[in-house]
């Protein structure tokens, strides 16, 4: 039997901090398998999130595109999520002030990143990535 202890009970004694020191080292975590999470541009007056994968609002539901629909976000420059008129038809719950926009078209995308001033190179360049 080892002595490390199982997650659970490390979790438990560390937080009553019995063993310190000793648990500085030890970390736990999670591997999901997950598609790695798109970096935020920028968006306005804050920042934009466009992610696609098997566990987002997309379409194809994979992890590899090309993709037609995409999940987006869109954050406040104090980075809470805020809404976003274009995109208001997609939210996933309408009356949320901090709504995910689900299953949004390149094309709808693509136009508000226009006219935030985005050119069509660069538009390219990041769906290129997702």
């Amino acid at each position: 039997m080892s002595d490390t202890p199982r997650t659970d009970e490390a979790m438990e004694v560390n937080q009553s901090g019995v063993l310190g020191e000793e648990m500085k080292e030890y970390k736990v975590t999670f591997d999901n398998n997950m598609k790695k999470i798109n970096e935020r541009i920028s968006y306005k007056d804050g920042e934009m999130s466009i992610q696609a994968s098997a566990f987002h609002y997309c379409y194809p539901k994979k992890d590899e595109g090309p993709y037609e629909l995409y999940e987006v976000a869109v954050f406040d420059k104090a980075g809470k999520r805020t809404k976003e008129a274009s995109f208001e038809h997609f939210a996933d719950d309408s009356y949320s002030d901090e709504p995910v926009y689900a299953c949004v078209p390149e094309a709808l995308i693509s136009e508000a990143l226009k006219e935030d001033g985005y050119f069509q190179d660069s538009i390219d360049g990041i769906f290129e990535r997702i």
